[in-house]
C-alpha cells in the first residue's frame, strides 16, 4: 500500500466537527467525479471499496471540469466547452440553475462560506464571481490573459487565489517549471498579487480547509504540498507513485481531499483521503476513462 507523508501539518488535522459528523449522518455520502473524456459527472457511495457507480449526471454536460458543492448539498460544475456552470440539487438528475454571464469556457469553481460563486475562467484568463443566486457581480482579469487559470479556491476571509499552468491538457505531462506561481486577490480588492509556491512545480488544481491550509496538485511531482495560509510556507506534502498520478482539479469538502487522476485520459482513478486522519484513503477506478474533479458531497 502507497504510503502518504504530511510534515507539521498532520496534528492540526485531527479535529473533526460535531455539526459535520450529525450533518453525514443525515445524508448519505457520496463522491462526484468529473468524467472530462464521458462528459458527464459519475456518483459513487464513500467509504466502500472498489465501489460502482450509483449515479450518472449528464444532461446539460458537454465538457465537465472543475466542480465543487455547497453547504445545502447542490453540485456546480464548470461545464467547459459549454461555456456556462451548472447546478444540480443533491439527487437531481438535471441542472436547477445555469451561470452563464462573462463565461466562454470555465474549468474550475470555487465557493465561499456566503455562498459567492467564483469561476476559473480561460478566455480570457480571469476570474468571475456570482452571487449565491447566480448573478454575475465582479470580474477579476489575471495579468497575462493568455495564460491558462487552471484552480480557484477562498479562504475563510474572502481572499481568492487562482493558479495559472503552461501544462497542456494532453499525455503524458511533459512541461514543467523549477517554482510554481499562483495569483492573490485580497477581499475587497481587484489587486491582483503575484506569488511563488516553494516545493511545486506546477501547480495545477487548488483547495482550501477549514483550518488555514491550502492544498496545490501538482501534476509534474505526482504530489500534493499543504501550504500554511497566510505565509504560503510549506507544511508537508503527499507523495506517492501508487495513490495518484498526475493530479488535476483536487477539492476538500466535508473534511476530505479528492484528488483525480486522469490517467493517460482512459484509464483514470479517484483517490478520497479522509482529512482527520481516522480512515484509509478510498479509491475510485470503476466506469472512468478520464476523471479530472472530484469532491465529497451527501444525497438524500
Amino acid at each position: 500500500m502507497p504510503k502518504f507523508r504530511i510534515g507539521p501539518v498532520a496534528a492540526a488535522l485531527a479535529f473533526l466537527c460535531t455539526s459535520a459528523v450529525a450533518s453525514a449522518e443525515a445524508a448519505v455520502q457520496v463522491v462526484y467525479v468529473a468524467d472530462r473524456s464521458l462528459g458527464r459527472v459519475m456518483v459513487y457511495p464513500l467509504h466502500r471499496k472498489n465501489p460502482a457507480p450509483m449515479a450518472v449526471i449528464s444532461k446539460g454536460i458537454v465538457e465537465a471540469e472543475g466542480i465543487a458543492v455547497a453547504a445545502n448539498g447542490d453540485l456546480y460544475v464548470a461545464n467547459g466547452n459549454g461555456g456556462n456552470v451548472l447546478v444540480y440539487a443533491p439527487g437531481g438528475a438535471g441542472p436547477i440553475r445555469t451561470l452563464t454571464s462573462n463565461l466562454h469556457h470555465p474549468v474550475n469553481v470555487a465557493l465561499d462560506v456566503a455562498g459567492n460563486i467564483y469561476v476559473a475562467e480561460q478566455s480570457p484568463s480571469s476570474i468571475v464571481k456570482f452571487s449565491p443566486l447566480g448573478f454575475a457581480i465582479a470580474v477579476y482579469p489575471l495579468p497575462y490573459p493568455n495564460d491558462p487559470v487552471r484552480g480557484v479556491a477562498i479562504d475563510a476571509s474572502g481572499d481568492i487565489f487562482a493558479s495559472i499552468s503552461g501544462i497542456p491538457d494532453v499525455y503524458p505531462i511533459g512541461w514543467c517549471e523549477a517554482v510554481t506561481e499562483l495569483y492573490e486577490i485580497s477581499a475587497g480588492t481587484h489587486t491582483v498579487v503575484r506569488k511563488f509556491l516553494q516545493g511545486n512545480e506546477q501547480a495545477f488544481g487548488l483547495a482550501i480547509d477549514g483550518r488555514g491550509h491550502l492544498y496545490a496538485s501538482d501534476p509534474c511531482l505526482f504530489n500534493v504540498v499543504v501550504y500554511g495560509l497566510p505565509t504560503l510556507s510549506a507544511g508537508g506534502f503527499w507523495r506517492s507513485s501508487g495513490a495518484f498520478s498526475a493530479p488535476f482539479y483536487l477539492t476538500v469538502a466535508n473534511d476530505y481531499l479528492s484528488v483525480p487522476s486522469p490517467g493517460n485520459g482512459r484509464t483514470g482513478y479517484v483517490t478520497v483521503i479522509p482529512l482527520d486522519g481516522m480512515e484509509s484513503y478510498q479509491t475510485i477506478t470503476s466506469g472512468l476513462e478520464e476523471p479530472v474533479s472530484a469532491v465529497v458531497g451527501t444525497m438524500p
